[in-house]
């Protein structure tokens, strides 16, 4: 009987735990953004990109945390629906990879470029934070020295390639 009472218990749990996997929007992977493919570009070529899509406040604030690697093409894209002010800041806590980040307007103009140095602390507050120094709606984090590799800089356009401006002469 005993034994029986445990294996009704450990059903209960295992249905218990489907029913809340099952709360998940449907398609989407726990923790994991939605990944696509977008390109730079620049006035002589394009660059195409796999980003990340961070959309939600949780997607935002883990960011590419616990990341040990990322692949030189490949980045995380930071989208927003309000227009965020030159003051507000991002921060590299947890993020192992030196990285640059590129602030966009809604149009997706570049309008600045930053470094971040990594940050392995477990105290939050030893992070520096990083300002963006202008308007923006979205930020594109890719690997330290994608940009200046590239000749990427403030004016060059960030395009999805879900858009009207496909990545026509992709350089990769």
């Amino acid at each position: 009987m005993t034994s029986s009472r445990y294996s009704i218990r450990a059903i209960s749990i295992l249905a218990a735990m489907l029913a809340l996997s099952a709360c998940r929007a449907p398609g989407s992977t726990e923790n994991t953004p939605e990944t696509v493919g977008m390109c730079i570009q620049t006035a002589t070529t394009t660059h195409k990109l796999v980003v990340e899509r961070a959309v939600t406040s949780t997607e935002r604030a883990k960011g590419l945390m616990g990341r040990e690697a990322l692949q030189e093409d490949h980045g995380m894209l930071f989208v927003y629906d309000e227009e965020r002010p030159p003051e507000a800041t991002f921060w590299m806590y947890r993020t192992f990879i030196p990285l640059d980040i590129a602030y966009a307007d809604a149009n997706g103009t570049i309008k600045a470029i930053k470094k971040m140095l990594p940050c392995a602390s477990d105290n939050s507050s030893q992070c520096a934070h990083y300002a963006a120094g202008v308007s923006y709606h979205l930020a594109l984090e890719m690997p330290q020295g994608y940009f200046r590799k590239r000749s990427i800089s403030a004016g060059d356009r960030l395009v999805s390639e879900g858009s009207t401006s496909r990545c026509p002469n992709t350089d990769a």
